[in-house]
């Protein structure tokens, strides 16, 4: 029993190390995508040209 233990215990802080990589990958795509959607409503909102 003491070796699943020690075993679930280094499984546990293997995925807390890992998690706080993806959630700031996360985070970073979350502001990406944010960016972009306000410069694509902001392209909609200019004046169209004619014959475009």
């Amino acid at each position: 029993m003491q070796d699943f233990a020690d075993d679930w215990g280094f499984g546990i802080k293997q995925l807390g190390k890992h998690a706080g990589g993806a959630v700031k990958m996360i985070d970073k795509i979350a502001d990406s995508f944010g960016k972009l959607d306000l410069d694509l409503a902001e392209s909609l909102k200019a004046p169209k040209k004619k014959g475009a």
